[in-house]
């Protein structure tokens, strides 16, 4: 369905948007003792998806899936905020709670290098489709106004984070989705968006704060 206004339209992408990501993140909530195995490939399905609707879309400029190739893609600027990031992080995590201080990487190194090496392919490059690209595009019908649309992502992708079953994750990933969004906003590349992404989770599975996105601490 190609892009434009119209009332039937906004309803259509209203019923669309309620459902894929305000009804559907409820289901993990419920299903929870199995989403260890389904989590991914729920995840992988619902990124190949996305894309293929965006592919199909003539309006959707294709540039944002490549924008940035062959050429650094994180600015001085963007690692400097990134690095005074983790380091608050690990601050606070040192006072609160020392004993989680880089717990994965300590106690379960395979684990940890498992899940570094898959995270960035299997779990960032599908969440960014989705919750930037994707939702950028196929909802600005439903709200015009650049700054809404990057608070609605932010909050709607914590609120796919519940099912961890604990308020980290969604504390988190708010924070993160704010800030995802707006680089999305200003930068319009799946590319530099999915490596922002890879290394704020890399660092946050390095710091001890990745276990609550194992769902290992509800509460």
């Amino acid at each position: 369905m190609p892009e434009g206004g119209g009332a039937s339209l906004r309803r259509a992408r209203r019923r669309e948007f309620v459902l894929l990501f305000v009804l559907l993140p409820l289901g993990p909530v419920l299903l929870r003792p199995w989403m260890g195995v389904l989590l991914i490939p729920l995840l992988l399905t619902a990124g190949v998806l996305a894309l293929r609707v965006l592919l199909r879309d003539s309006a959707f400029p294709r540039r944002h899936l490549g924008r940035g190739w062959g050429a650094p893609l994180l600015d001085r600027r963007t690692l400097a905020a990134v690095a005074a990031g983790a380091a608050l992080l690990a601050l606070a995590l040192a006072l609160l709670a020392p004993e989680r201080l880089f717990r994965l990487p300590r106690e379960e190194p395979v684990l940890w290098l498992l899940v570094s090496a898959l995270y960035p392919l299997a779990s960032v490059l599908p969440q960014e489709l989705l919750f930037r690209v994707f939702f950028f595009h196929r909802y600005r019908v439903l709200w015009p106004s650049l700054g809404v649309r990057i608070a609605v992502s932010a909050v709607v992708f914590a609120w796919a984070h519940l099912f961890f079953g604990n308020a980290v994750a969604p504390l988190l990933s708010l924070a993160g989705g704010l800030w995802f969004a707006a680089d999305y906003a200003r930068h319009g590349s799946l590319l530099r968006l999915a490596c922002l992404h890879a290394l704020w989770g890399e660092l946050l599975f390095l710091l001890g704060y990745g276990e609550w996105f194992l769902g290992r601490y509800p509460g």
